[in-house]
C-alpha cells in the first residue's frame, strides 16, 4: 500500500526532467545571432544563441509542454493505486512543486530604453532570475550589468517558461478538484457507480465487517496485492443496517485497528460456524 512518506519519492522521479530544465543554460555567440537583439561590450557584440539547447522561444516551449504533459500523464498514473486522502496529497505536492519552478523566473519592469531595445516598448515583462553562461567563442570580461542585460534579452524564453509551468499548474488543480469534490462533477440525473451497483447488506457493524476482513487477510485466503484497492472493494460491494455507504476511511481505521468487541464478536460466530460446519459434514 502506498502511504504519505513515499509520496515525495514518487514525485522525484516525475519531475527530474522538469527540474533539469528548470536549471538555464544560456549560450551565447559573440558573433551575434541574426534575428536577435546584439548587445554592445566595449567595441564587441554578442548576442544569445540558445537556451538550454533551444534556438527558439518557440521551440523552447514545445519541450516545455511535452515536459509537463510527461509529468501530468505520470502523475494520473501514480494516482491509479492511491485511496482518495493520498490522490489529494500526491496533487498538493505536485502544485507546491510547480510553484517552486515558477519562482525560478521574476517580474520585471524595464525602463523605457530597455523596453525599446528588448520587447518593443513593453515594461514589464518575465526574466530568468538565474542562469548559467555559456560563450561559444570563449569568455570575454563581462560585468554584472552585462549578465543582467544578457538574462533581459532571454524575457521570451522566460514568458514561455512561465505559460508552459501556469498550465501545467492549472491542469494538476483540476485534477485536484476532480478528486475533492467527485458528486460535483457528475452530470445531473446520473449516478455515481457506487451508487448504481447493487450492494450486499452486512446484518453486524461497520468494525465488525472491517475486522472479518482482517481475520481473513491474516489467513491469506485473498489475494491483496493492495489494500487500498482491497478497502474499495469492500466497501463498493457491502453496506450495513445502519450505513447504506460505507466510508472507505472509517473501514480502513477499523482494519488496522480491530476492536475488542468485533473481534469478541467474531470468536462466538466462528465458534457457532465450526458447530454448522461439523453438521454439514455428517449430512453429507
Amino acid at each position: 500500500m502506498k502511504n504519505l512518506d513515499s509520496i515525495p519519492h514518487t514525485l522525484d522521479g516525475i519531475f527530474r526532467e522538469l527540474n533539469r530544465t528548470s536549471n538555464i543554460i544560456i549560450t551565447i555567440t559573440n558573433t551575434g545571432t541574426p534575428g536577435r537583439p546584439v548587445l554592445i561590450h566595449g567595441e564587441q557584440g554578442f548576442s544569445i544563441d540558445q537556451v538550454n539547447g533551444c534556438h527558439t522561444p518557440e521551440e523552447f516551449y514545445h519541450s516545455l509542454v511535452s515536459l509537463c504533459a510527461s509529468v501530468r500523464l505520470s502523475t494520473v498514473d501514480a494516482m491509479q493505486t492511491l485511496d482518495p486522502s493520498e490522490k489529494g496529497a500526491l496533487l498538493l505536492q505536485a502544485i507546491h512543486r510547480v510553484h517552486i519552478l515558477l519562482q525560478k523566473i521574476i517580474s520585471v519592469l524595464l525602463t523605457a530604453e530597455e523596453a525599446a531595445l528588448w520587447t518593443e516598448g513593453n515594461q514589464f515583462v518575465r526574466r530568468f532570475k538565474h542562469a548559467r553562461f555559456i560563450w561559444n567563442e570563449g569568455i570575454p570580461e563581462v560585468s554584472l550589468s552585462d549578465l543582467k542585460q544578457i538574462l533581459l534579452a532571454a524575457h521570451p524564453f522566460a514568458h514561455h517558461y512561465s505559460v508552459a509551468l501556469r498550465i501545467l499548474s492549472i491542469q494538476l488543480i483540476c485534477l485536484l478538484t476532480g478528486v475533492e469534490h467527485p458528486p460535483d462533477l457528475n452530470p445531473p440525473g446520473t449516478t455515481s457507480p457506487s451508487e448504481a451497483r447493487e450492494k450486499l447488506r452486512f446484518t453486524g457493524s461497520v468494525p465488525c465487517l472491517a475486522a472479518l476482513g482482517r481475520i481473513l487477510s491474516s489467513r491469506n485466503l485473498f489475494e491483496i496485492d493492495n489494500k487500498s484497492r482491497f478497502f474499495r472493494t469492500v466497501t463498493g460491494m457491502f453496506s450495513t443496517s445502519q450505513q447504506p455507504e460505507i466510508s472507505w476511511m472509517s473501514y480502513k481505521n477499523h482494519f488496522n485497528n480491530p476492536s475488542h468487541d468485533a473481534l469478541t464478536f467474531w470468536d462466538a460466530e466462528i465458534s457457532e460456524l465450526r458447530k454448522h460446519i461439523r453438521k454439514l459434514m455428517i449430512l453429507n
